[in-house]
């Protein structure tokens, strides 16, 4: 004690002096280790460099101004690929006007069913039967039934145009939440907004049809919908046999629709089976017969053939489809939610 009482300024100078070489010791290794990342970083973008001026091709002003040509391209590409969604919402309507827009756009569409001998359901309203006697409609949800019924009118007239034999059903999703009408409107698929620019948006909006033809018919459904003006995405398509047939005959040029199992038309001669007498009734038929098909195949010059060559039965084609549009004025937020007047496009059961 008397010591470090005599030497207290010595003792008080070698802590101080501890403490600051504990100090050093610790920036060195904080400036180490800085040190360390500064050279892996410096090593990263030495190796970027040496990679960019070992490429090929090298980044020169040509290739520099081959990525902008290319550039341009892929944006002019972009451009013209937007025209496939583009789609320019009908002009608004206040209520009153829709509603006579609305009865007028149904008789149009009866109209045409018979004109193109389509049969549709005995006043069939596409479903917009439940509006016609509502006196007031939502003003919010005017702009999206006028949306609805003008995608109805343009799938009716691919289907009418394609010559199917009856329309028998057809669904949409409702314009607004607690739109009524249920036996008409779909839950099962949702309509999607996705937002691309500060303008536009992509909406998806679902159809459901059903309608009975022969494969033809449905061959002409399909081509018309890849190459309408609108983008149509084919989600599902569903097929079933009705009673109906129709069958063609071999050398006589006929072809007969006809329901039930055989489509009508003459019976089949009688076959003999091993070990079977034939009556002389049945006999004068099958040699008949066969006379008449040796005439027909000589008058024709073809080859010995099956009586029956096509047997198709009608069918029963569901369809569910997506109409992808680009809509360039961003519809502002509804009572019903985010980017719908009327909410966001699907009413929930």
């Amino acid at each position: 004690m008397v010591w470090l009482k005599r030497n207290v300024f010595i003792v008080i100078s070698g802590v101080v002096a501890v403490a600051l070489l504990a100090g050093a010791v610790m920036f060195a290794q904080g400036a180490k280790k800085k040190q360390e990342d500064a050279v892996a970083s410096l090593s990263t973008y030495t190796n970027q460099v040496k990679s960019l001026m070992s490429a090929r091709p090298f980044p020169n002003s040509g290739t520099i101004d081959k990525v902008k040509s290319e550039t341009e391209v892929i944006q002019t590409f972009a451009k013209n690929a937007e025209a496939l969604f583009e789609y320019k919402p009908p002009v608004r309507m206040n209520g009153q006007e829709f509603k006579i827009h609305l009865l007028k756009s149904l008789l149009d569409l009866q109209k045409e069913a018979t004109n193109n001998n389509v049969q549709i359901p005995n006043q069939y309203q596409f479903t917009f039967g439940h509006l016609v006697p509502m006196p007031n409609l939502p003003p919010y949800g005017i702009e999206d039934l006028q949306e609805r019924l003008d995608d109805v009118q343009h799938i009716c007239k691919i289907l009418y145009e394609s010559k199917v034999h009856a329309l028998e059903r057809l669904e949409r999703v409702p314009a607004y939440v607690k739109e009524p009408g249920r036996g008409t409107l779909t839950y099962t698929y949702w309509p999607r907004t996705n937002l691309t620019t500060s303008d536009a948006v992509f909406r998806s909006i679902p159809y459901v049809f059903s309608f009975r033809g022969f494969t033809s018919e449905l061959t002409q459904v399909l081509n018309r919908l890849a190459s309408s003006d609108r983008f149509y995405v084919v989600r599902k398509v569903e097929l079933a046999q009705t009673s109906g047939r129709r069958r063609a005959v071999a050398g006589m040029g006929m072809m007969d629709d006809g329901e039930g199992e055989d489509g009508g038309g003459e019976a089949p001669a009688p076959v003999a089976a091993p070990g079977q007498n034939l009556t002389l009734q049945q006999r004068m038929r099958l040699m008949q017969q066969r006379a008449q098909q040796q005439a027909a195949m000589k008058n024709a010059g073809a080859a010995p053939s099956l009586r029956t060559v096509v047997d198709e039965r009608p069918l029963r084609v569901t369809i569910v489809v997506d109409i992808v549009k680009l809509i360039r004025n961003k519809k502002e937020d509804g009572p019903g939610g985010p980017g719908m007047p009327g909410g966001p496009g699907m009413a929930g059961p």
